[in-house]
């Protein structure tokens, strides 16, 4: 079995590092799935919906805390210039977080009425520090991806699951519960991990190494990043977080709890899937040549598809029943909320791992305009409908209508990858 498992990986050495990724996820997941009976039954579903609305500025902006420079750390073949770009999204990520926290400071009454959350408001002064923690993570991420360090993040993931189940839970049994145990455990937790990612990183982000390019020629070089990437990433950010923003301001904090709570449960379905597949084909993406390009997007969507379509279409019969039995009998609407989300989230399966290739292909426009249409469709359905339906009817609206947007995506991303195979330009003509 072994040797069948070394020739395997020696012919398919992008098995190893999906392989890699996927178990590092697998135990996350594992460890997030195993706290929920215990923290399901000690936050209540308006505990989770004050939580879920403090971290929608936070999680809005932390997807352009570096401007989207990030992700250019993958780009240059000069590792002096990776580096240089790292660091340089670290201090915007730190300029930016602490712009937050002063914001959020000063205006968190007008912030937490506007949400119709007032309990939101204590807490929003400590979204700048979410902001730092997370973007950091992501930009370093970034770099051992680059550096094919695929274990590190795999690691990663497993240290930063069971810190925050943990803290979570012995918050609560410290008498630190409620939306303080919520917040705080986020906190700490996250950091430890940041902690451990700087430290494992830290010749790259510390030591002088001279970029034969300046870093203002680097910043112009990928200036489609901020200007239109970061634009799709703040549209899409805001797309989910306006969601939440909107159910709280239709039906309750509860109903957002009971919504964040199904979207926490389906997703984990969706990040075993798709994030391993996503960060190891974007590492193909980018070192695609002409001609490759069109037929690793459709490997992607078939490796997607077939991992997808057994689990998703159990889970689509299961979680009425499996959801309130699980994590306790107050989130039996989630179990209905969750059901209806399916259709949506296996879409999002077999398409996340190939949006990145509008990043390197130097076709980020077409990206921008399709995630403005896809932000505005949810928003408006939610302001149009949610006044006149229930919340189980309106996610089977969304749900139908983000999933035929999705399948719009997927064409589009085999249209542009068409056109960088038959020659339009790129980064790597820069």
């Amino acid at each position: 079995m072994r040797e069948r498992w070394q020739a395997l990986t020696g012919k398919y050495p992008l098995l190893v590092s999906i392989t890699t990724l996927l178990s590092g996820t697998v135990v996350a997941q594992i460890i997030s799935l195993l706290s929920e009976p215990i923290v399901g039954r000690i936050y209540t579903p308006e505990q989770t919906g004050i939580f879920q609305s403090f971290l929608v500025i936070p999680l809005t902006i932390a997807a352009v805390a570096a401007l989207r420079y990030d992700m250019a750390i993958m780009l240059p073949r000069d590792e002096r210039e990776a580096r240089l770009l790292l660091r340089a999204s670290l201090s915007i990520i730190a300029i930016l977080g602490a712009l937050t926290s002063l914001t959020t400071w000063a205006f968190r009454e007008q912030i937490a009425t506007a949400m119709h959350v007032p309990e939101v408001a204590r807490w929003l002064p400590l979204t700048g520090l979410v902001v730092f923690i997370l973007g950091s993570i992501n930009a370093v991420t970034f770099w051992l991806n680059r550096t094919v360090d695929y274990g590190a993040i795999s690691r990663n993931r497993v240290i930063a699951a069971g810190g925050l189940a943990g803290s979570r839970i012995g918050a609560h049994y410290v008498g630190l519960g409620g939306t303080f145990g919520l917040v705080w455990s986020q906190i700490l937790a996250q950091g430890a991990a940041l902690s451990l990612l700087v430290y494992r990183v830290r010749e790259a982000i510390f030591s002088r190494s001279e970029s034969p390019t300046p870093l203002s020629t680097l910043l112009k070089r990928y200036k489609k990043m901020p200007l239109l990437n970061a634009p799709n990433a703040l549209i899409d950010a805001f797309r989910l977080n306006g969601v939440i923003v909107l159910l709280g301001v239709a039906y309750s904090s509860a109903t957002v709890g009971q919504f964040s709570k199904s979207w926490a449960l389906m997703m984990a379905p969706v990040s075993l899937i798709s994030g391993a597949i996503s960060q190891v084909f974007y590492q193909k993406f980018a070192t695609a040549k002409r001609g490759e390009l069109t037929k690793l997007v459709r490997t992607s969507v078939m490796v997607a598809l077939g991992a997808g379509v057994i689990p998703f279409a159990i889970l689509f019969f299961i979680t009425p029943w499996l959801i309130p039995t699980y994590i306790g009998p107050k989130w039996e609407l989630a179990g209905l909320i969750s059901q209806s989300l399916i259709p949506w989230l296996f879409v999002m399966v077999v398409t996340s791992p190939i949006s990145t290739v509008f990043v390197v292909v130097n076709s980020q426009q077409y990206m921008l305009m399709f995630s403005i249409a896809y932000a505005i469709v949810p928003i408006a359905l939610i302001y149009t409908l949610g006044p006149t339906l229930d919340i189980v009817p309106m996610v089977q609206t969304l749900s139908a209508a983000m999933s035929v947007m999705l399948i719009l995506l997927a064409l589009l991303t085999l249209w542009v990858a068409r056109r960088f195979d038959h020659g339009a330009q790129t980064y790597l003509d820069a």
